[in-house]
């Protein structure tokens, strides 16, 4: 028994320092959270303080940023009045530790960030100007949300600074890059009552703002992609954001509130199909014409219907691609218009006679 008691750490040496070493483990993990913890919540006060601190600067001639843009039949042009202190006190604001952060922490940054500029006075400035574009054009809750999307996807793709800047500064320079441009939109849609959601692609490294939708939804979440970078639709995703597997990471989707969703879902998901079988007939038809070119003579007849066909399809895909700001109309033109002609068939079923092959 003697024997027994003598046995211990100091008998266990090995032992010992691994129990220490995971114990100072845990401890610094801990007080690394509560020191993110701490900063999360002096960026927050910072990013609530900015409005007070122009306030506090006295009245001033604000600079007035404007953009155009084309939003369905003419042209928009936004006007919204930005305030050299809240420029000069937005640039003070270091938010480097958005996307320096992971996990837990990155998103009460991304939450803490988006909600506090969706009440920030610049975006209900920015909003009333929106507004006043639906109020003129009859816009429902969905057209009101293609008419904000629209609007920051207009707004002209910079190159990437020191940091990330805040959609007060990124509507006065009039450029913007694709994290800054998402939690513009997202600002404006909290601001507005919609669903919002933020996604984060780490494997690609890009953001993009979310909504939740009726039809088809992005990675089974009930929330919708929405690029900023370039022209697209509501829940439309490029290849690369689409990418799965063990290679990408699968994107983590950051819910921001709000209560709305858009309704015109299942429309945009019909619309996507259309597009992509005619963009596969596009490029078959391409490499059609091509071997028709190169054949023996007596296939004159046959390059002609390929060329008629090509121009179908382009001309579909032109038409398309300008009205993803007003889908209920282009689902309106193919229903009427047979969603699937010869053109976009062929895909599913070879032609005996020209051979194309799905």
């Amino acid at each position: 028994m003697r024997r027994g008691r003598e046995r211990g750490p100091r008998h266990r040496p090995f032992v010992a320092a691994g129990v220490f070493a995971c114990a100072l483990a845990i401890f610094a993990l801990g007080v690394g959270q509560l020191v993110g913890l701490a900063r999360c919540e002096v960026f927050t006060r910072r990013i609530e303080a900015l409005d007070r601190n122009a306030k506090a600067s006295g009245p001033a001639v604000p600079l007035i940023a404007s953009w155009s843009f084309a939003f369905g039949d003419s042209a928009c042009r936004v006007e919204v009045p930005v305030l050299q202190s809240e420029l000069d006190y937005a640039r003070t604001i270091d938010t480097k530790a958005v996307f320096r952060s992971g996990g837990k922490l990155r998103e009460d940054y991304v939450v803490r960030l988006t909600r506090a500029q969706s009440q920030s006075a610049f975006i209900d400035r920015l909003s009333t100007e929106l507004r006043e574009v639906k109020r003129a054009r009859a816009l429902d809750d969905d057209g009101y949300l293609d008419l904000l999307v629209r609007a920051v996807q207009s707004i002209p793709f910079g190159s990437q600074g020191a940091r990330m800047r805040l959609p007060v500064e990124v509507v006065a320079s009039g450029y913007g890059v694709c994290s800054e441009k998402s939690f513009l939109l997202a600002a404006l849609m909290l601001h507005e009552g919609y669903d919002t959601a933020f996604w984060w692609l780490e494997t690609q490294n890009h953001v993009a703002p979310g909504v939740a939708i009726d039809g088809p939804d992005f990675r089974d979440s009930g929330y919708a992609f929405i690029e900023t970078t370039r022209v697209a639709y509501i829940g439309e995703v490029s290849e690369t954001n689409r990418a799965a597997g063990p290679i990408a990471k699968p994107p983590r989707l950051i819910r921001l509130g709000g209560t709305k969703p858009y309704g015109a879902g299942e429309k945009v998901a019909y619309i996507l199909g259309v597009l992509e079988r005619a963009e596969a007939i596009n490029k078959k038809l391409a490499r059609y014409m091509s071997n028709l070119a190169a054949a023996p003579q007596g296939s004159g007849q046959l390059l002609a219907a390929a060329q008629a066909e090509r121009q179908s399809a382009w001309q579909r895909i032109s038409y398309l691609r300008g009205q993803s700001d007003e889908p209920a109309a282009a689902y309106a033109f193919l229903v009427k218009s047979d969603a699937t002609p010869a053109l976009l068939r062929r895909i599913d079923a070879p032609d005996a006679q020209t051979g194309l092959m799905p």
